[in-house]
């Protein structure tokens, strides 16, 4: 715990510093920084920084992948909330970007992150040509049409239609697991890790993914407003798929529990694999999907 509230702090510094910097005078960069700053839990840079340290390498080599997941993360976030999106007034207790704001900015200020998140990777120093333009590529990948943004077009045009749940998970994999996968399998590029440990890596992401977002279902049928930080309709009121909404409350916790089970046994072929991994700070994430 104590470790993961060390890489929480070098985040939240690492995220705002430079933005207060370069566009403090500017309406779009108040509008960056008033999402950068609204609190969360920091998961996916969290998960980068720890699976580097989980390979016994320097965390600190992955401070500027972590702040460019946090970049793409929250300009998703800042999207999400808009009218023609989720159209939620509230994130995470505070005010929508767009309410705060102006929907102009708001979009400028998600375009603004979006493209900070590149040049976040290329500037880190400690990293050589090839490594970087890997992760730019990743980047691109996890986050665009393959993946985070195909899963939340999948899941605009899945509403009012009833999914099976397969479907479902797919739609999952890309809008929640993909910029997790992308967490992973950065951390194992900066360690070197080959295309095998990679895939792993990439697996874990996808499984904790899944359960990432069968827990937020969840917290929608189980939690309060206040306790989940949003006062606006859940996902199943809004006549979205949801895991409770397929399988029912009891089969949800139970398909929870499966992907924690695949997440654990992940982790154990990597520590098999690779004499340097321990999966013992990643299994510190696991912890958090408990309902």
């Amino acid at each position: 715990m104590t470790k993961l509230k060390d890489f929480q702090n070098e985040i939240q510094a690492d995220l705002l510093t430079s933005l207060q910097v370069d566009h403090a005078s500017s309406r779009v960069g108040q509008a960056m920084t008033y999402s950068l700053a609204n609190g969360g839990k920091r998961v996916r840079p969290l998960l980068l920084l720890a699976t580097i340290h989980s390979f016994g390498q320097d965390w600190q080599l992955g401070l500027g992948p972590a702040a460019a997941i946090e970049y793409i993360h929250t300009y998703s976030l800042i999207h999400d909330d808009l009218p023609a999106m989720d159209d939620d007034d509230y994130r995470r207790g505070q005010l929508a970007n767009h309410k705060k704001f102006d929907e102009a900015t708001a979009i400028l200020a998600g375009d603004a992150l979006l493209t900070a998140a590149f040049s976040k990777i290329l500037a880190v120093n400690c990293l050589d040509s090839q490594a970087k333009l890997a992760l730019c590529q990743d980047l691109s990948h996890y986050a665009g049409l393959a993946g985070m943004i195909g899963g939340q077009e999948a899941d605009i045009e899945a509403e009012g239609i009833a999914l099976q749940l397969e479907a479902l998970k797919d739609i999952h994999r890309k809008k929640t697991g993909a910029l997790m996968a992308f967490a992973l399998v950065a951390g194992g590029r900066v360690c070197q890790q080959d295309q095998a440990v990679l895939a792993m890596l990439r697996d874990f992401a996808y499984c904790y993914g899944l359960a990432y977002q069968i827990q937020n279902d969840l917290q929608e049928v189980l939690w309060t407003d206040e306790k989940r930080g949003k006062k606006n309709a859940g996902d199943q009121e809004a006549g979205k798929n949801t895991y409770p909404g397929i399988l029912g409350t009891d089969q949800a916790l139970v398909a929870l529990d499966q992907e924690i089970d695949k997440c654990q046994d992940i982790l154990a072929k990597i520590e098999a694999s690779v004499p340097t991994f321990s999966g013992q700070l990643l299994a510190e994430f696991i912890t958090y999907l408990k309902i």
